[in-house]
């Protein structure tokens, strides 16, 4: 799901529940080696879309979302809740070892809450984007949970492969929850 010009995959509006975004190759091309880039996010979750998975953490369902002209995973405005980012490649190449970001941030939550981004066995790797890995941002974005992820390193923790900004920043937001079980 690569070249388009605006985003990869747009998940929109109320009622919008309960899809699943599994096993794609998202801004790059079918090697996970080249960008592709969208025109915009590779993955925009919107105006109260709700419940929805981009990945999972069984083998085969996480999705290589690298190399789109902004956010890799976009998910905002008010009433966008309950969805669950897990077990992606956002950022590198198809081996979690080479930067192939995202221009803007791996992940990006604008006013919206109670979104899950990795969880205990689902972690995402976001590494090597353009702008930070992990920003949640504004006033309404609460409650979302950042957990089990790999931020600024390779695949194997070996080797470093920084985000351009913070690995994870909130700005004028609270109640969220980095790590734990």
């Amino acid at each position: 799901i690569s070249g388009n010009l605006q985003a990869g995959i747009l998940l929109e509006d109320a009622g919008t529940s309960g899809n699943q975004v599994l096993g794609n190759i998202i801004g790059a091309d079918l090697s996970g080696m080249h960008a592709m880039p969208n025109g915009e996010h590779g993955v925009l979750i919107s105006g109260g879309a709700s419940g929805n998975v981009v990945g999972g953490p069984q083998p085969g369902t996480g999705n290589l979302i690298s190399g789109n002209r902004q956010a890799g995973v976009q998910i905002q405005m008010s009433g966008t809740s309950g969805n669950r980012v897990l077990g992606n490649i956002i950022g590198t190449d198809a081996t979690g070892r080479g930067a192939l970001g995202n221009q803007g941030h791996g992940v990006m939550v604008s006013r919206a809450d109670h979104n899950a981004i990795g969880e205990a066995g689902a972690g995402n790797l976001v590494s090597g984007n353009g702008q930070s890995g992990i920003w949640i941002q504004e006033g309404t974005a609460e409650h979302n949970e950042v957990a089990g992820n790999i931020i600024g390193a390779d695949v194997d923790r070996a080797g470093a492969l920084p985000n351009g900004g913070d690995g994870i920043h909130i700005n004028n937001s609270g109640r969220n929850v980095i790590g734990g079980t």
